[in-house]
Order: structure tokens, then C-alpha cells, then sequence
């Protein structure tokens, strides 16, 4: 007789350790480890709370010793890392739903065995969400280190064990074994998907941006993005925003250039292109100030967008030199892609041969950044157009 802390499996040998000991048992011969599990008489708040619970907490503890360790990815020259006190919530969030997760999936396979015709039993559909599961947590350890993150995917194994174990603890007809096994299989990876989404969207709140610049660090107070060569805060902080060039501005340690001295630059016509649009417009979010103006070009069936911005004083956030360092060079029989450092300025280029459109930009005065971008007869005409801003009035603007 199987007593609660053993089981038997082949040859009539003990599966001794009690749930640990019944969980290597599943993992090396699933079939007679089913066979022990289901002759344990663990009750099911035994096997949540002295199995599952700590089974799940692998998982949350290994991310957090990697985001406190590693934690950190980066989007252009913004950095993001999370802050420990977020990495510690989003590991006992990820934890209680991990282990809400099995649980919901033991009430999923006790309640629609009838429809598979079994019969209800608690305990049976505990064991089995907790002991088929078990391979999914176990992997979910690799996660500790990012090169070992891969190694995840052995926890899959947990859908074999679903498939095979459900049906002989919840006994169900035997032309229906196979759609009963399917099922929990599916309700598995939903609630698995479903408890991970709710720990990352917790882990994404907790982010920290930072800035790297010349001048050192500038953490920023929300989750900014790259557009272009610029950098833009997002729109929940339009409630602080203070107009660039103000006193308000320069109270805030805030110096750019407003969008209308930019705007003054903007030629009426570049060669045989007019000038058709001209727009401007200066901001201050987040911490960070910028500014912007830019003119549409059009003749014949081309037309390009020049562009002129600010990304404000504060170690020239997006054009620095120091921050975004290497050249690339890729060359298709569509096109090309350069972008490298020419005496100290930034250059980036790229063009289509199929559009006969691209972009040429440089940096001015390693804060500025003039750019035009469209179709042309050639790359030339885009070099033209940005060469046909006075560089000498933009750098007197810096000053």
C-alpha cells in the first residue's frame, strides 16, 4: 500500500521524497510515474502548497537574478534597466500567477472530466496540473542566465506529460483519452501565456530609461522613443512640457534652438526644387528638449523632405559622435547603406535604385542634425539639399 510519501513504479520499487520524489519519477518513466502519483493519497492543498509553490518560484527567482545581474537592453542610445525594487515585484507577481496558473488548471480538469466521461476528483486533476507542469517550471530555472535562456523550451516536455497523465488519473472513456489530453494541453499553454504576459507587464512598468551622453547619464522619466535622429519623449508627458527658448526653458537648464530660427534656414528653392510645405515645432518632455523644422521640395515627379533639428545642448542626445560610434557599409544589388564619421561628423546615407529614393544626413555642431529624405534623380540631389543649409549660420545658432 502507497503511503503519501511514496508511490510505486516499476517492479514494485518505492518512489521515495514524497512530491519531489514523485516529480522525477513523472520526468524519467512518465507512464509509471503517473502510475505512483496516482496511488498517493496527497491531498490537493498538500500538493499546492508543498510542491507547487516552490516549484513556481523557480522560475521568478531565476529572472530576477538575471534582471538584478544582467537586466539591462538598449533602443539606439536610450539604455533600459529595471529597477530593483520592480525587479522583485515582478518576481512575486510572476510567482502568484505562475502558481494561480496551476492552480485554475487543476479546477479546468476537474470540472470538464464529465465531459470526457470521468468522473470529478479533486485531488487527481491537483496532481495532475501540478506534476504535469512540473517539467515547464523546473526549465524555467535556465532562465537565470541569458545564455542559457534557450534551455526553456525543454520545459515543453510538460505538454507531453499533460497529454499522458491527465487521462489516467481523471480515467475518462478511452475513445475520448486522446481529446481529453489535447484539451488540457491547450488550456495549459493559454493560462502559461496569460501569467507571463501579466508578470512582463509588470516587469515593462518598472523600467528605468537612461540616456548616455558626453556629459554622462540622464535618467529619463518615462519610456521615450527614437524618430529619426530624434529623440521623443512620449505623450503622457505633454503635461509638463515647457516651450524651448522660453524662461521657463532656461530655468529647466533647457537650451535649444527655437523652430522658427531652424525654419529661417529652409531655402524657397533647392536647384530646380521648390519649396511647396514648411512646417516647425519645438518641445520639452520628459526632461528632454528638442526642436525641428523641415519643408517639402518638389519637381517633376519627385519631391523630398529636409529637415533640420535640435536635439538640445544637454550632450547632444541623438547626433554626439561619442555616443554612436562604428561605420556600416551594405552594398545590394538594390542599393546601399552607409553611415560612418567623416572628420568628426556623423554622415548616413542610404538610397534605392528601385524607388530612386533614399536619405542623406549629417550632424552640425554635434548637437544639430540636417537630413533630406525622398525620391531624386540621384543621392546628389539629396547631398545638395542638405549642403544647401548654411551651416555657418546653424553653428552661430549653437552659440
Amino acid at each position: 500500500m502507497a503511503t503519501a510519501g511514496t508511490g510505486t513504479m516499476r517492479d514494485g520499487q518505492p518512489i521515495a521524497g514524497g512530491g519531489w520524489g514523485r516529480i522525477g519519477g513523472v520526468l524519467r518513466h512518465p507512464h509509471h510515474g503517473w502510475r505512483a502519483v496516482a496511488a498517493s493519497q496527497t491531498s490537493a492543498g498538500a500538493l499546492l502548497l508543498g510542491v507547487a509553490t516552490p516549484l513556481t518560484a523557480i522560475g521568478p527567482i531565476a529572472r530576477l537574478i538575471r534582471a538584478l545581474a544582467f537586466g539591462s537592453g538598449s533602443m539606439g542610445i536610450i539604455q533600459y534597466r529595471i529597477t530593483t525594487n520592480g525587479a522583485i515585484l515582478t518576481a512575486l507577481v510572476g510567482w502568484a500567477a505562475a502558481l494561480a496558473a496551476v492552480w485554475l488548471l487543476s479546477v479546468a480538469i476537474d470540472r470538464s472530466a464529465p465531459w470526457f466521461g470521468g468522473l470529478r476528483d479533486r485531488r487527481a486533476a491537483t496532481a495532475a496540473a501540478v506534476f504535469g507542469s512540473s517539467a515547464w517550471w523546473l526549465a524555467s530555472g535556465f532562465a537565470v542566465l541569458p545564455a542559457l535562456g534557450f534551455l526553456q523550451l525543454l520545459g515543453l516536455y510538460s505538454l507531453v506529460l499533460l497529454f499522458v497523465g491527465t487521462p489516467l488519473l481523471m480515467r475518462p472513456r478511452e475513445e475520448r483519452t486522446s481529446l481529453q489530453g489535447l484539451s488540457v494541453m491547450a488550456a495549459a499553454v493559454a493560462l502559461l501565456i496569460a501569467s507571463l504576459a501579466i508578470a512582463d507587464a509588470v516587469a515593462t512598468r518598472s523600467l528605468q530609461p537612461t540616456v548616455r551622453t558626453a556629459a554622462g547619464r540622464v535618467v529619463v522619466t518615462g519610456a521615450p522613443a527614437i524618430a529619426g535622429s530624434r529623440l521623443v519623449a512620449p505623450a503622457a508627458d505633454k503635461s509638463r512640457a515647457v516651450a524651448p527658448g522660453t524662461a521657463a526653458a532656461a530655468a529647466a537648464g533647457q537650451s535649444v534652438v527655437p523652430a522658427s530660427s531652424l525654419q529661417a534656414l529652409l531655402p524657397a528653392q533647392i536647384g530646380l526644387f521648390v519649396r511647396t510645405t514648411l512646417e516647425s515645432q519645438s518641445n520639452l518632455a520628459a526632461g528632454i528638449a528638442s526642436s525641428d523644422a523641415k519643408a517639402t521640395y518638389v519637381h517633376d515627379t519627385n519631391s523630398f523632405t529636409l529637415t533640420i533639428a535640435d536635439a538640445g545642448a544637454p550632450g547632444a542626445l541623438a547626433t554626439n559622435n561619442s555616443v554612436i560610434a562604428g561605420e556600416v557599409n551594405r552594398v545590394t544589388d538594390s542599393g546601399y547603406q552607409r553611415s560612418r564619421v567623416v572628420g568628426g561628423v556623423r554622415i548616413t546615407e542610404k538610397w534605392s535604385n528601385a524607388s530612386h529614393g533614399g536619405s542623406y544626413s549629417r550632424a552640425v555642431a554635434g548637437r544639430f542634425t540636417v537630413e533630406a529624405q525622398g525620391t531624386a534623380p540621384a543621392i546628389d540631389t539629396l547631398r545638395a539639399a542638405v549642403a544647401a543649409i548654411d551651416q555657418s549660420r546653424l553653428v552661430a545658432l549653437d552659440r
